[in-house]
């Protein structure tokens, strides 16, 4: 391999030196190479054996090979083998693997490396959600991914619409691009059919115009209302969340304005962030979850356009967050879970913590216990967890185990294991890394010993179309009956005194009990009696005779 430039102050030309050359020089000990990214001041290369071999500036981890120490010559990179093609940007660094997984290292604070939380990576970690992915491109602060069937994965910054998701908000997970009309995904690959993940699904299209700088901002939206609800009498809502003195609310300390790599300030604590709400008289907070129509009337043309910001100052709403929804109620609304982000404001001084958003959903407040031994738990929360975060202790977890519906296999993390041997050990066994739990997922724990956390945030709504045919291991945030949560997946009301077959059966693990509590609306449509004939006759646990509800951390099995 051969290189030359002008500029080779942090080795990018991988020669040995910090000198510039206008001939080529060639790149010592590299051979059989096949192909080569380059970053803004680092090099990346393949060779014909799968290795990725990386040289140059490494203040963000950029290299990949677990330091932040410059390289003048090639280090390879750590951890990734079967590579067939490599993407680079400013500071950041992508690998392709040829069982179609995408692996990133390097700077992230955008989101750009599609992980979180939104911390740098000085080794490769894989690209969650995403397989079968044909092609990558690395922008400054976004990626986009190929994917195989045509459709078009993106993360990172969005504040003039890179990710072509119809918003204007960050996204450090993937999200699909949708076409020119906005009424679906974008399916490059002509005459075929996009089997959309539930986790990749929206609640309904919009189109986000204008843009986001660091000083102002000017969003105006377009609401494509689903073609099932065009006609009915609704409402349009738009929530916030926002520093506190920002938008008309109670005046706090100003925030800082400082360059996107500056650290000299620490950003607002999440509880410094109210929630307001935007109505035809101006912004208002939202005070007891009642929230005030943006517009309300016939679901259509009329109620289709907003505008959320007008060449506003951002100076003091670093970090916040807006949201757009819309149903018959308020109510409605929420229970179908039909509101998404469509707008982030920017903040250099980001934690990546996850916090609440803008979406209203009801604040939740519980204690997880997880006791020793198998436990099923879920996620309740608006919020991911971060499974090192909150399992990476050896002395009382074994590992964690979370079941991926779409790929039909088991995610894995074991404390006891670094990033190396982990990925080696799913590799082998045709298991993938777990690094985080999100909203609505439901997950296993094997415990030495218990423990118990204080989990608090907005509560998770699962809906029907985060399910997907079969098996999947799931939460929710609403406290309820299984016959209830059954109930609440119907798109239409069931006929009085029917009980509707949205789902075949559920399953819930009790760990003292060590056995199976079963629900099933086939036999419940049959009279009380004969589920609970059926389950005692299993030897299950009957939920209705313990009282037994979804929610506040529990994880349960839904066939679908």
């Amino acid at each position: 391999m051969w290189a030359w430039g002008f500029f080779n102050e942090s080795g990018q030309l991988g020669d040995g030196t910090t000198t510039g050359h206008e001939t080529p020089v060639q790149v010592p000990g590299l051979s059989g190479v096949v192909r080569i990214a380059a970053g803004l001041r680092h090099t990346l290369a393949v060779t014909g054996d799968g290795s990725v071999w990386a040289w140059g500036l490494n203040d963000a981890g950029q290299l990949g090979d677990g330091t932040n120490t410059n390289q003048l010559l090639p280090v390879r990179v750590s951890g990734l083998s079967g590579i067939v093609g490599v993407a680079a940007s400013s500071y950041q660094s992508f690998a392709l693997k040829s069982d179609g997984t995408v692996w990133a290292w390097g700077l992230n604070d955008w989101g750009q490396l599609g992980v979180s939380p939104m911390s740098n990576r000085l080794s490769p970690i894989m690209v969650p959600g995403i397989k079968e992915v044909a092609t990558v491109a690395a922008g400054a602060v976004f990626t986009l991914a190929l994917k195989s069937d045509g459709t078009v994965t993106a993360w990172g910054a969005n504040y003039h619409g890179e990710l072509c998701d119809g918003t204007l908000a960050q996204h450090p997970s993937p999200v699909l691009a949708v076409n020119s009309s906005v009424d679906g995904f974008l399916n490059l690959r002509t005459g075929t059919t996009v089997n959309v993940p539930p986790e990749f699904k929206v609640p309904f299209f919009v189109v986000a115009s204008g843009g986001i700088t660091d000083t102002s901002a000017t969003v105006n939206t377009t609401t494509k209302f689903n073609a099932s609800d065009v006609g009915k009498s609704g409402a349009v809502f738009v929530t916030a969340k926002v520093p506190a003195g920002s938008l008309g609310t109670a005046q706090a300390a100003p925030a800082q304005h400082n360059a996107k790599r500056a650290s000299a300030n620490a950003a607002p604590a999440a509880s410094s962030f109210v929630l307001m709400q935007l109505t035809s008289t101006g912004w208002q907070p939202v005070s007891n979850g009642q929230l005030i129509p943006y517009a309300s009337g016939v679901l259509g043309d009329q109620l289709a356009a907003q505008t959320i910001l007008s060449n506003t100052d951002t100076t003091n709403l670093k970090g916040a967050e807006f949201c757009l929804g819309y149903g018959t109620s308020a109510e409605e609304m929420n229970n179908a879970g039909r509101m998404r982000t469509i707008v982030t404001i920017p903040d250099p001084n980001a934690t990546g913590a996850a916090t609440a958003g803008c979406l209203t959903t009801t604040p939740l407040s519980f204690n997880l216990v997880v006791p020793q031994g198998w436990s099923l738990l879920g996620n309740s929360l608006s919020q991911s967890i971060q499974v090192s975060s909150l399992y990476g202790d050896t002395s009382w977890v074994t590992s964690v185990w979370k079941w991926d519906a779409v790929q039909k296999l088991w995610q894995f993390y074991s404390p006891a294991m670094d990033a190396v041997n982990l990925q080696s050990f799913a590799d082998t066994n045709g298991y993938g890394v777990l690094s985080e739990i999100k909203p609505g997922e439901g997950y296993w724990v094997n415990a030495k010993a218990s423990a118990s956390f204080i989990q608090a945030g907005a509560a998770y709504n699962l809906t029907a179309s985060k399910l997907v045919p079969g098996w999947n291991l799931v939460a929710t945030g609403n406290d309820v009956a299984p016959s209830a949560f059954n109930l609440n997946l119907s798109t239409t009301p069931p006929l009085t005194g029917t009980v509707p077959l949205n789902i075949t059966s559920l399953w819930a693990w009790d760990n003292p009990n060590y056995g199976w509590y079963f629900y099933a609306p086939s036999l419940e449509a049959q009279g009380s009696a004969a589920l609970s004939d059926y389950t005692t006759g299993k030897g299950y646990l009957d939920f209705t005779a313990t009282s037994k509800t979804l929610g506040n951390g529990t994880g349960f099995w839904v066939n679908r």
